[in-house]
């Protein structure tokens, strides 16, 4: 199911794209693809529950999508997926990472709460080498991740501040990183997006958490083929 959700999210997000030639893609056909994308998926989830359980639960797709092809929040369906969404444990980094983009796009001011639990989580599950993987320990390829739980951060007056000053969210690394876990760039790349939409619905991530990623990807990145 994932992955036709995907399909649709990425015909949504084309929008203003452009062709080999540079030349822009014809808005109208964009538009009525994004439409028919969004019209399939409103009606495929009118009678049926948008799962958040499983690590590949499409929920957080389901809202992001939705939102880029405009639908209003209050359409049943949308809130429906909103609501799952909302009630669902961060658990997974694709999820996780998911969830704080969507809730970034919908409203940073009144999700904020919410999205720095995401930060806390993506911070706390990075791993040793700066990346970021499926949490736990796969007992083969083909097996689901582990779920990891980790506790939501606390709002703290910084030291030394100025009295009256309201407390702000206080997100650091609170767990030592496992060196027998090992992440991918796949993870790491929705972690670091992730990562940016909390920073920019303004809960800070540390420093060391954005030095670490940038070194990981450093490190892995490929040779530019001429």
């Amino acid at each position: 199911m994932i992955r036709w959700i995907a399909v649709v999210g990425l015909a949504v997000a084309s929008l203003g794209a452009q062709d080999k030639g540079g030349e822009k893609v014809d808005a109208k056909k964009v538009n009525q693809a994004i439409d028919k994308g969004a019209a399939f998926l409103l009606n495929y989830f009118e009678k049926k529950e948008i799962g958040n359980s499983s690590w590949v639960s499409p929920v957080e797709l389901v809202v992001l999508t939705l939102h880029h092809a405009n639908v209003k929040v209050d359409h049943p369906v949308f809130a429906k997926g909103l609501d799952a969404l909302l009630s669902a444990k961060l658990q997974y980094t694709y999820r996780v990472s998911l969830q704080a983009m969507a809730l970034h796009r919908l409203d940073p001011k009144k999700h904020q709460d919410r999205i720095a639990e995401c930060a806390q989580w993506l911070v706390d599950t990075q791993c040793a080498d700066g990346d970021w993987g499926y949490p736990g320990d796969l007992a083969s390829p083909a097996s689901p991740p582990k779920a990891v739980t980790v506790g939501p951060p606390k709002k703290e007056v910084p030291k030394d501040a100025p009295e009256g000053t309201e407390p702000q969210w206080n997100i650091r690394r609170r767990t030592k990183p496992d060196p027998k876990l090992k992440g991918d760039q796949s993870n790491s790349q929705f972690a670091l997006l992730g990562l940016r939409a909390c920073q920019e619905s303004g809960v800070t991530i540390p420093k060391e958490t954005w030095s670490s990623a940038l070194k990981y990807m450093l490190a892995t990145r490929r040779a530019t083929v001429p």
